[in-house]
């Protein structure tokens, strides 16, 4: 990758860091839904194979599954 690439790419990495940041502050999830965080799905220590599981807390059955990528 040119170096060019490598600025911008770091430089849109920190715009998405901070924003992240900013909604997580900003947006909480209602009190009837949990959250099962950094859920390895492969087994490589990296944070990107990593996956985090959101659910109604009092439900009973099957339930859609929804993939955000």
């Amino acid at each position: 990758m040119n170096r060019f690439a490598e600025k911008q790419l770091a430089r849109v990495g920190k715009l998405l860091d901070r924003w992240m940041e900013k909604r997580t502050r900003e947006v909480r999830l209602p009190e009837s839904v949990s959250c099962l965080e950094d859920i390895p799905y492969r087994d490589t220590g990296k944070d990107c194979h990593k996956l985090d599981i959101y659910r109604p807390e009092k439900t009973e059955g099957t339930l859609p599954v929804i993939l955000n990528l």
